[in-house]
């Protein structure tokens, strides 16, 4: 019975819950009308007096215009096309505006029509809306045309059209098609040469309010004599003719022109934000006819955020504007005030207003002057200033102590620190806060803050820089941090220990204290001062000694309340050597055997750089290869790659090491020398083995200690020209954590003494300990071979063996006191 009623109970809730969200659906769909569109385009322009038709070329397709039904000013439905709309499309009922639009209006140029239309319409339940939107052109055109006395005085011409803030719209003598702009100021320029005359430009007129819809339509005609340029707006009556001089004394006046300071124009200067630059930034302007117009047009957004304007006249400002640009920085003479033939431009402490922008890096300042003539310098004046990020931070401060009248906030700046202010949260208020003190290192700066009562809570500080502002909070209570040395940066003879913060900012804070001092003692004896570096938090000891116990503590001097938890012990590495680095230990064996070569017993020799019986072996050569014979052992066919010689740098032997020019398996005589078989000889750490005519070579031996370099001494005999290669690589497991190689200069010459050479270790960070070193030496650097590389049936002593071998061979190499460096 009871699960009977749960059961029922269940499926009455899911009907109830099923009804009701149909019932609200029903409700929404029972709450909306449909919406009729009847869209049409009115391409007709305007003139003052007159209409025309727009040119066939710019019809808009009605189909392709966008539609949008915005409420509130927010989008609920879009069409890209009209031609997608679908008469007796649902909306809910209330009240919208309709929007249809073809083109973009910020797009500037030829047939580049933007049309517009819209309307309010209202929507009701269960009803029909029927609505139509007539769009008109929102943009401005403007045309040209020029009169047969124009063209037979001018060779020729181009008309630029520059709206407000925007780049000029170029018209060439040829040009039919019409601009279109968006409303607002043009200002129209005119580039003409007479003939055998250099160009000249004048600024022929503006419209100072040119309105959408309107088309402007720009006649230019010289009179008869040719001393007047008339230019004219066809078919508007009310608008009165300009007119400039253009006799030869009017033209053979020099245009305004500008020099600048501190810059090339148009080409970019990088500068970090909220700083002035190190030399002035400057244009002096020189009009010859007189100043009658400058031009400033800017790009930067930050600028213009702070009411910089996008266009200015400087010799016509609007007081309240001037004094926006010279509050910002700009310093002008002799424009808006006495104004004659020159003046200058300063914008050196404008730039400390930019800021870097993510999104748009490039600010730009482009100056255009005109000159009572009406003429304009021949190329505008562009400062490009490329905006770099000031890395301006500010880190979390550590703790200060209950009662502390004093805070350290450390705050990272490109630029000048002094224009940096501060403010702290009282009473609700942000209130002023003035530095006691700032230390600076290039970028980081340590600002000491001063209050009159000391802190009882936590404290808010404000720091601001230009436009950029940082709060960070100084917690109250102990600070403390822990010394510490990773196994990765204890080395044979130096050690780097870190002082890691355990409360929060503190790590950042010891970045700057300089009263830190780290003393040691070895396991048993005094603590003493070692020579050491303070790096930020890290403290870089040197002069220890290898393999050898440590403790370590850090002492915190000065007024600084950071207490140093614990002590630290460590172990240096081994200074460790490679086995046999002076080439002093070696065995021969030797194999005798009938030779159908010399039809009797041949012996030929074997060397082995270690002792004979040895288990741990380190050195190898790759002489199984050049001793490598197929029909008969003969001299050729086995003679050694690596030897040792008694031509030592110290000691009673050297090793040598030839490059081979027989072996591998090839029959080689002294008379049949094949170079394709020859090879480099190789004396490395590692094991090697030739069979079946196959190499098999692993290279590297364990080893814990990771030196800083190795040196070694040489004494190179090239044949003809050669150089030859010795590379040494310290691994951690599979891992290269540092190498190097010495790669001698090509030469033709025999060395007459040993040299000495010194491979660098760098471990680019990689901080892991070592567990095998590698070594290999190579006779040469070559790695294929013709018969002009190698000597045939040369002859070599075999040390202690046999004098007079002969053989095919290369360039020798004698290596001697190889050494590794931990210092």
């Amino acid at each position: 019975m009871g699960k009977k009623y749960t059961t029922f109970l269940t499926l009455f809730t899911v009907i109830c819950i099923t009804l009701t969200g149909c019932e609200r659906e029903n409700e929404q769909t029972a709450n909306q009308g449909r919406l009729n569109l009847k869209l049409a385009v009115d391409t007709n322009v305007e003139n003052m007096v007159t209409r025309a038709t727009a040119d066939e070329e710019t019809l808009p397709d009605i189909n392709d215009f966008s539609i949008a039904v915005l409420q509130n000013n927010n989008v609920q439905l879009t069409w890209n096309r009209y031609a997608d709309f679908t008469d007796g499309t649902e909306i809910a009922a209330g009240n919208y505006t309709l929007k249809a639009t073809y083109g973009n209006i910020e797009t500037q140029g030829f047939e580049a029509p933007y049309y517009e239309g819209a309307k309010e319409f209202s929507i009701k339940k269960n009803e029909s809306t029927n609505i139509s939107v007539i769009c008109y052109l929102a943009n401005v055109k403007v045309t040209t045309e020029y009169t047969e006395l124009f063209k037979k005085y001018f060779t020729d011409y181009t008309v630029n059209i520059r709206p407000a803030g925007s780049t000029d719209i170029s018209f060439d003598k040829n040009e039919t098609r019409a601009a279109y702009v968006k409303p607002g100021k043009i200002s129209i320029y005119l580039s003409g040469s007479k003939q055998q005359g250099n160009k000249v430009t004048f600024e022929a007129a503006t419209i100072e309010n040119a309105k959408a819809r309107q088309h402007y339509r720009l006649k230019f005609d010289v009179q008869a004599g040719g001393t007047e340029l008339d230019v004219s707006f066809t078919d508007e009556t009310e608008r009165v003719p300009i007119t400039i001089d253009i006799s030869d004394d009017a033209l053979n006046t020099q245009p305004p022109f500008f020099t600048p300071t501190g810059f090339e124009s148009g080409v970019a200067r990088e500068l970090t934000e909220w700083t002035e630059p190190e030399s002035p930034l400057s244009a002096l302007l020189t009009a010859r006819g007189g100043i009658s117009k400058c031009v400033l047009t800017t790009r930067s957004p930050s600028l213009l955020s702070k009411g910089w304007p996008a266009e200015i006249d400087l010799v016509n400002p609007e007081p309240g504007m001037l004094t926006t640009l010279q509050d910002l920085g700009l310093e002008l003479k002799g424009l808006s005030a006495n104004v004659d033939k020159m003046a200058i431009l300063d914008f050196t402490k404008v730039l400390v207003n930019i800021s870097h922008s993510e999104t748009n890096e490039e600010n730009t300042f482009t100056l255009t002057a005109t000159d009572k003539l009406s003429k304009v310098n021949k190329e505008p004046l562009v400062l490009k200033i490329k905006s770099l990020p000031n890395g301006f931070d500010v880190a979390k401060p550590m703790n200060a102590e209950r009662g502390s009248t004093t805070i350290l906030l450390t705050v990272i700046l490109k630029g000048d620190i002094s224009k940096v202010s501060y403010q702290y949260q009282a009473y609700g208020y942000w209130q002023p806060l003035v530095p006691t003190s700032i230390e600076s290192d290039k970028d980081t700066h340590q600002v000491t803050i001063t209050f009159k009562d000391g802190l009882q809570e936590p404290q808010q500080i404000k720091v601001i820089a230009g436009d950029k502002e940082k709060t960070v909070t100084v917690g109250i209570g102990e600070s403390s941090c822990s010394l510490t040395a990773p196994e990765g940066d204890v080395w044979a003879k130096k050690a780097t220990l870190y002082l890691v913060g355990d409360t929060e900012g503190t790590t950042e804070y010891l970045k700057t204290v300089k009263d830190i001092t780290v003393k040691c003692r070895k396991a048993s004896g005094d603590w003493f001062s070692p020579s050491q570096e303070k790096i930020k938090n890290a403290v870089e000891v040197s002069g220890l000694e290898p393999g050898t116990d440590y403790i370590f503590k850090a002492v915190i001097d000065g007024t600084n309340t950071i207490t140093v938890k614990n002590e630290v012990s460590v172990k240096t590495e081994e200074a460790l050597q490679i086995p046999n680095s002076g080439f002093e230990d070696w065995h021969t064996d030797s194999d005798t055997r009938w030779s159908a070569g010399t039809f009797g017993d041949f012996t030929h020799y074997f060397y082995y750089p270690y002792t004979k019986g040895a288990t741990d072996i380190w050195w190898n050569t790759n002489n199984k290869y050049s001793q490598a014979w197929v029909v008969a052992p003969v001299q050729t066919t086995t003679c050694p790659a690596v030897i040792y010689v008694k031509d030592a740098k110290s000691g009673a032997k050297a090793a040598e090491i030839h490059t081979a020019g027989s072996g591998g398996g090839y029959s080689s005589t002294p008379v049949t020398m094949y170079p394709e078989g020859a090879k480099a000889g190789r004396l490395f750490i590692g094991t090697y083995n030739w069979s079946d005519k196959k190499e098999t070579v692993t290279t590297g031996h364990p080893f814990t200690s990771r030196p800083y370099g190795m040196k070694f001494w040489y004494k190179y005999t090239p044949y003809q020209t050669d150089n030859f290669k010795v590379e040494i690589e310290i691994r951690s497991g599979n891992k290269v954590i540092a190498g190097g190689s010495y790669i001698s200069e090509a030469a033709s010459s025999a060395d007459s003494e040993y040299q000495e050479a010194y491979i660098n270790l760098d471990y680019q960070g990689n901080m892991e300990k070592a567990t095998d070193i590698y070594v290999n030496i190579l006779s040469t650097t070559k790695t294929s071979f013709g018969s002009d590389d190698l000597q045939k049936a040369g002859t070599i002593d075999l040390t202690d063996c046999a004098t007079g071998w002969t053989t095919h061979l290369g360039s020798r190499l004698k290596i001697d006191d190889l050494e590794l460096i931990y210092e």
